[in-house]
């Protein structure tokens, strides 16, 4: 077995490398594309579910919002609120106060008041709508840290230009009146309607769009969505939600970086404990037995079969494979021996008796000991000389064994064979009276004649009969099936014998079809 470089350990390790590796890019990239894909799409779910939320509470006091709204666009110049107010009760008792004089001087319970503006004095009418811009401007800056937007905002349209009115601004603005920090009310600008399509078309259609608008601005790369605000059955105005797209970036990047770092980690332990295994497992056994094999070349010493065979463990192709050179290598010894043996001897009977077990020896199955498929040949041959003479009672049985392959793999190919071993011997045992042939891995004819040609249906039972009884003590594999096609000989559907054979091949792949349905049901 080479080594360094050209070593097959090295080799495993170089193509898992490569691929662990190729995985690992391909993996980023998916990832990626995935998380940003995802997380895009959860920050827009996330603002336009900012923008119901709001809009769903000014639902609730849709009256007086709209009557805030009407007070805003007209007064807003003349009204002075504190810039740095953190709550709104002190201006919500404020107005109350002044709202029970107004009803005690117009004679109006409080309880039977329905509320309207116009019942209002100009003062507090003043200190509703301070309480109410209080309220509302504090709620859009919650709503925005709770979800960790940076921005939102309520905007109305002017009805003769494309102009925006920022009636609640989550970005304070501050104003100076008479040396008093106060909030600068009523911010307006021309938003450009092929810059601002999104905004645009949410507004004239009533309806939320299902894009986003994209832009710069001082809070940077940003994602800006609106959600109509509709009251009694008129638009009003848009609230706007916005999430930076850097926040989206560098959440997914980090996402991803965390994610491969760990997928990394985890392919390099991974890749050592295969390689471990691989050459635990098959690679030390393939250098074993090339070492051995290598030796008995030089050596010609046929006792190195037993142990390769003694070190052919486990139930895998590797094993498998010591074992059949093992074989092999004994085999070839025993061919050898008999040919020695017939070219030392002085007596031509002698010398006849060694052709016939050279001869024997080519024609028998290993595995079985059964006639093989070179030997089927020649018998069918003679049989379509037989059928010319007018023999015409003769037939075929053709069995096959049902999932050789599943045996072998989940038992090993040892099991397989051991298996295949079986069924011959059910073969043998049930036609007794009929030359018995391994034609293939897993398939078995039988040429019947006499008895058994008159008792072929009998027999057939007989062989299925056998299959099911199954002994406890058996191993699994040896709990085995298989499917029977009989075809006797007819002068009208068979032109020759090996027509015959193939009718017999197609009645048990019918028989197999059937066992299958069966299993199934």
């Amino acid at each position: 077995m080479t080594k360094g470089s050209h070593s097959l350990i090295f080799k495993i390790a170089l193509i898992l490398g490569t691929f662990f590796i190729v995985l690992l890019l391909l993996l980023g990239l998916a990832t990626a594309f995935v998380q940003h894909s995802n997380y895009k799409k959860l920050c827009i779910d996330r603002i336009n579910y900012v923008g119901d939320y709001l809009a769903n509470l000014i639902q609730l006091q849709d009256k007086e919002f709209i009557a805030y709204q009407d007070y805003y666009l007209k007064h807003y110049s003349e009204i002075e609120i504190p810039y740095a107010f953190t709550e709104y009760n002190s201006a919500k008792k404020e107005y109350e106060a002044l709202l029970i004089k107004d009803l005690e001087a117009q004679n109006i319970s409080f309880d039977s008041f329905n509320w309207s503006l116009d019942l209002l004095s100009e003062e507090t009418q003043k200190a509703w709508f301070i309480y109410t811009h209080e309220y509302w401007l504090l709620t859009f800056e919650k709503a925005r840290e709770a979800f960790d937007l940076p921005y939102t905002y309520y905007l109305v349209p002017r009805d003769d230009a494309y102009n925006m009115v920022y009636v609640i601004d989550g970005e304070r603005s501050e104003k100076l009146v008479d040396g008093k920090k106060c909030l600068y009310l009523g911010d307006e600008y021309f938003n450009d309607p092929k810059v601002y399509d999104v905004e645009w078309r949410a507004w004239f259609t009533g309806k939320k769009q299902s894009d986003i608008q994209i832009w710069e601005n001082e809070w940077g790369h940003t994602y800006a969505f609106y959600t109509p605000l509709v009251l009694q059955g008129k638009k009003l105005g848009l609230i706007g939600t916005e999430v930076s797209a850097s926040f989206v970036n560098n959440n997914m990047v980090s996402n991803v970086f965390n994610q491969l770092l760990v997928f990394s980690i985890i392919l390099i332990v991974g890749l050592v404990i295969i390689l471990f295994i691989i050459n635990k497992l098959y690679v030390s056994k393939i250098v074993k037995l090339e070492a051995n094999v290598r030796k008995y070349s030089i050596t010609k010493n046929y006792k190195i079969a037993e142990k390769i065979e003694a070190e052919a463990k486990g139930h895998n192709e590797i094993s498998s494979l010591a074992k059949r050179i093992s074989e092999m290598i004994i085999e070839i010894e025993n061919y050898m021996r008999n040919v020695f043996s017939v070219q030392g001897s002085e007596n031509e009977e002698a010398s006849d008796y060694g052709r016939v077990r050279e001869n024997d020896f080519l024609r028998r199955d290993a595995l079985t000991g059964i006639r093989a498929g070179a030997s089927f040949e020649k018998e069918l041959n003679r049989l379509e000389t037989e059928r010319k003479n007018g023999q015409i009672e003769f037939g075929f049985a053709y069995v096959d064994l049902n999932d050789l392959g599943l045996i072998n793999s989940h038992y090993g190919i040892e099991q397989g064979n051991a298996a295949v071993k079986k069924l011959c011997s059910i073969v043998c045992s049930v036609f007794s009276h009929s030359p018995v042939f391994r034609v293939g891995g897993d398939d078995f004819v039988a040429i019947l004649y006499n008895e058994d040609y008159n008792n072929a249906k009998a027999l057939v039972t007989e062989f299925n009969e056998k299959l099911i009884q199954v002994d406890e003590a058996i191993e699994p594999w040896e709990d085995i099936s298989a499917a029977v096609g009989i075809a006797l000989y007819d002068q009208n559907m068979d032109g020759n014998a090996e027509s015959l054979l193939n009718r017999s091949e197609l009645n048990m792949q019918n028989c197999k079809k059937m066992m299958k349905a069966r299993r199934k049901v």
